[in-house]
């Protein structure tokens, strides 16, 4: 656990994560590092904090279609943040 904390540290310090799910990612990243005993070195923010409102009109439509064109199932870490990094990359157009 601790590992893991300082890992997250060291790649991460300085910088902000942005999250979709920010009411449950939030506060499980903070309880990994309270209980790890380390400081955090970095924020977590919700997505919406960097969506213009144009991104956020599409978000839903366009993720949506991220999946589709993908072919990735969803519920898992590694394809829903490749997933929400493609919406963004897309929505910015």
């Amino acid at each position: 656990m601790k590992d893991v904390a300082q890992f997250l540290n060291e790649i991460l310090a300085g910088k902000t994560v942005y999250t979709d799910g920010w009411v449950v990612d939030k506060p499980w990243i903070t309880t990994l590092y309270h209980a790890a005993g380390v400081q955090m070195d970095f924020e977590v923010s919700s997505l919406e904090m960097i969506l213009s409102p144009d991104q956020m009109a599409v978000w839903h439509e366009t993720k949506d279609q991220v999946i589709e064109d993908m072919e990735l199932k969803r519920h898992r870490a590694s394809f829903d943040a490749l997933i929400i990094q493609e919406t963004y990359k897309r929505t910015l157009a």
